[in-house]
């Protein structure tokens, strides 16, 4: 793994693969595996509101994790193919990005009788529309 002359900006981007934000100090890797550090960036940063760098990026351990599923190096996915998987996944989370209060969640979410802190959290970590949510 390289590591990138290029200071990420990655505002309110998430790791591909895990969907979780990074940590200021780890490393997260690019599509062409080169390695970037977390910067603690100002708030509000324009690169980071403006034009996150990298656009798709893992957390280092989960491309591990990735990596190591796989049998045969040959069967490894490219990043052309996880560029596309970044692509095919990114309406869903868009779309709960909108959806992350109270007043409008998922339609398709079952009633519960969770607290509203317990009712946030599942807004916010429930993914199973795949780009159907309607606000109202």
């Amino acid at each position: 793994m390289m590591i990138s002359e290029q200071d990420p900006h990655l505002g309110q981007s998430t790791c591909v693969l895990c969907r979780q934000a990074p940590t200021v100090g780890s490393h997260i890797l690019d599509l062409n595996q080169k390695l970037h550090p977390v910067p603690e960036c100002r708030s509000p940063c324009a690169g980071c509101s403006y034009s996150p760098y990298p656009a798709v990026w893992f957390h280092a351990p989960c491309y591990d994790v990735l990596q190591h599923s796989y049998d045969e190096p040959s069967e490894k996915p490219t990043p052309d193919e996880l560029r596309r998987f970044a692509d095919a996944i990114r309406p869903v989370y868009q779309c709960h990005a909108r959806t992350r209060n109270i007043g409008n969640p998922c339609r398709f979410r079952k009633a519960s009788s969770a607290s509203p802190r317990e009712e946030f959290s599942k807004t916010v970590s429930d993914r199973t529309c795949w780009g159907t949510c309607r606000l109202k």
